[in-house]
């Protein structure tokens, strides 16, 4: 991430906002079904759940805004930087491949044995080091954080869920989901 890692561990400073956030959801829907007689006398089943998909998807769409869109302020950056170090390692790595040639393959080292020799390693080296600023990310948030912050907003529903549907078919609808 160009040397931004670090800015990734930002988002965890938010994650008992998004937790709240997850209550203040939890309670919205426990309220709603209680308000439909869906809980307490009878048992609400997945579908009454899933009515209240969108809910949990617009605080999930509005806890990444509120996170997520600040951080991207450095992908200019980013692109830029790696731009720049593909060009010079890119122009690093021809000029030590032809080098590496010309010595090896062409046979100008007649006299140094192949065997011992750094060239190989540091060939590989520059190679891995290509490899690292050509991975290198666009944005600043990993894909690691926001499943964190979508485990953050969740965790608070889990108990409402867990009161009114069996863990058995909790867990079944959850393997569908994934799956």
């Amino acid at each position: 991430m160009g040397g931004l890692g670090f800015l990734n561990m930002v988002i965890n400073i938010f994650y008992p906002i998004v937790v709240a956030w997850g209550v203040l959801l939890s309670g919205q829907i426990a309220m709603k079904l209680i308000s439909k007689g869906l809980l307490g006398s009878s048992r609400p089943t997945w579908a009454d759940f899933k009515a209240f998909k969108f809910e949990g998807i617009g605080v999930l769409f509005i806890a990444l805004l509120f996170m997520v869109v600040p951080l991207l302020f450095f992908t200019p950056a980013l692109l830029r930087a790696r731009r720049i170090g593909l060009r010079e390692y890119g122009a690093l790595g021809a000029r030590y491949t032809r080098e590496f040639d010309e010595k090896w393959i062409e046979g100008k080292a007649q006299d140094e044995p192949l065997i011992g020799s750094a060239d190989i390693q540091s060939l590989a080296d520059l190679a891995n080091s290509y490899y690292v600023v050509k991975k290198m990310g666009m944005v600043v948030i990993g894909r690691s954080a926001i499943v964190q912050l979508v485990l953050a907003l969740a965790l608070p529903c889990t108990p409402l869920l867990l009161a009114v549907i069996p863990l058995a078919d909790l867990l079944k609808h959850l393997v569908k989901f994934v799956l």
